[in-house]
């Protein structure tokens, strides 16, 4: 047996251990679809496995290690797990009901996209294109679907649309493959990859230049250095942008070590954490950005390029949700562990700039200090995004300016907490939501990167706004 198939079967073997041999069946269904509600697998559960499997399993396997959390009520399984699955059950006597099983997926999207659901146009169009190929007489309209879009990404230079097709393309091949017409679209994709260049699994993206900045306990400069960005920009009309910058995935340390000055105990325990790649916004969402999708301001502090504020985590949701219909790419706000990932951008002190912050490099009360810099300035107020220096992602004003929503419910600690980067609800106060980064009217020692705070879900304050991203299609 392969390496990645053993280690697949043993991630499954483990789950069933854990619950009950039946629970291996609601594992097979799960598999079926792309992406996955608690709705969804009701369905599923109550059409083929009623009386056979207990409905607390539906529950068990959300929050098992066989899903993630990638939006709203919306769970995924790594693609090998969901692919080892999808083997075993078309071996299995379950294998009778995939068909039936597809329409009931294909009833589903349509039901969404009737409805003011949470999911984007793509990721409605994937599940569609997703349940279509189980049904050999749907496969060719698959693909010749496909094949229109691909057409269209490439004469429209669309280098995020080229990369999900290509990825979908991967991921649809073993039911697809079965249709003589697949080759259509697998020719596309190998066009893609010719494009990106030397056989790259990416698709080139442009660049920005930019001077990242290093000081000292003291607040002085002890090193400058000139750093490169990818990133696509999503136009919003009206001559309004939104950037998006590549996060490249890693592991990294998670908290606040206990040799920190001045930490919380919510900051603890420090843990290992691998980030997969993705997308994060520039800069705070601006009040240009926000008015070009929402179509007010809610803000105190007016000025197109300074950050929104006085948006509820409700609110940052909502822009999410039609951002995503609007552009046609899924967009979401970061989960914690991917925040603070994407605000240390590889260090391992305080503040991305180093032992210390200065009003120089970041909004805050600066009449306060944190280390042994001098006293700074204290504006009072937000002021325009990226005019401080970025960190080594390119990322702009992640301490200070505004807190930023985040996707997760509020642990009072780490203890138990995943190491997979995504978003962790389980165990959580779902009537709190967390805030990162600080605002222009907090101390420096709490605009740290390790830093976390809480408010209900409906608050708005002119201290807070959010930032979002897009995260790489799991294939």
């Amino acid at each position: 047996m392969p390496e990645k198939t053993r280690n697949q079967n043993l991630t499954v073997e483990r789950f069933i251990r854990r619950f009950d041999e039946s629970y291996r069946l609601l594992a097979y269904y799960a598999a079926l679809p792309l992406a996955l509600t608690p709705e969804l697998l009701n369905y599923l559960h109550n059409r083929f496995l009623r009386g056979r499997v207990l409905w607390e399993a539906q529950a068990d396997l959300l929050l098992s290690d066989l899903c993630e959390q990638v939006g709203y009520e919306m769970y995924a399984m790594e693609p090998a797990v969901r692919d080892y699955l999808l083997g075993e059950m078309e071996r299995s006597a379950e294998a009778k009901n995939m068909q039936e099983a597809a329409y009931l997926l294909l009833s589903y999207v349509q039901r969404l996209w009737n409805s003011s659901s949470f999911a984007s146009a793509s990721e409605l169009e994937a599940q569609h294109w997703g349940a279509m190929a189980y049904i050999e007489d749907e496969r060719n309209h698959v693909i010749q679907a496909m094949e229109k879009r691909f057409q269209s990404s490439i004469a429209n230079d669309d280098k995020a649309e080229m990369s999900w097709l290509s990825r979908l393309t991967a991921t649809f091949e073993p039911q697809l493959e079965k249709s003589q017409n697949y080759q259509i679209i697998l020719n596309y994709a190998q066009q893609v990859s010719q494009l990106m260049g030397n056989g790259s699994r990416e698709v080139p993206l442009p660049t920005f230049t930019f001077e990242v900045v290093t000081v000292d306990r003291y607040g002085k400069e002890i090193n400058r250095v000139r750093r490169q960005a990818s990133y696509f920009s999503e136009n919003l009309g009206n001559d309004v942008k939104l950037d998006v910058v590549y996060i490249p995935g890693d592991t990294f340390m998670m908290g606040s070590p206990e040799t920190e000055e001045r930490i919380y105990k919510d900051e603890g325990p420090q843990h290992e954490v691998t980030v997969d790649s993705f997308f994060m916004s520039k800069y705070p969402v601006t009040q240009a950005q926000w008015e070009a999708v929402m179509g007010n301001n809610p803000s105190k502090f007016k000025g197109k390029n300074r950050p929104v504020e006085r948006v509820s985590w409700k609110d940052a949701i909502e822009f999410c949700k039609r951002l995503s219909e609007m552009t046609g790419k899924d967009f979401w706000l970061p989960s914690e562990a991917e925040w603070e990932y994407a605000c240390r951008a590889g260090t391992t002190t305080p503040f991305n700039f180093g032992e210390t912050i200065t009003s120089d490099l970041a909004n805050y009360q600066g009449t306060s200090t944190y280390a042994e810099e001098p006293e700074g300035v204290y504006r009072k107020e937000t002021t325009e995004v990226g005019s401080f220096p970025p960190n080594t992602f390119g990322l702009y004003d992640m301490h200070g300016n505004v807190w930023e929503w985040v996707a997760d419910s509020w642990h009072k600690d780490y203890t138990n907490a995943p190491n997979d980067g995504g978003i962790w609800e389980e165990g959580a106060d779902k009537s709190l939501r967390v805030l990162r980064g600080g605002s222009w009217n907090i101390y420096p020692d709490n605009t740290r990167a390790a830093v976390r705070y809480r408010s209900l879900p409906y608050d708005r304050s002119n201290g807070v706004g959010f930032r979002v991203v897009h995260r790489v299609a799991r294939t």
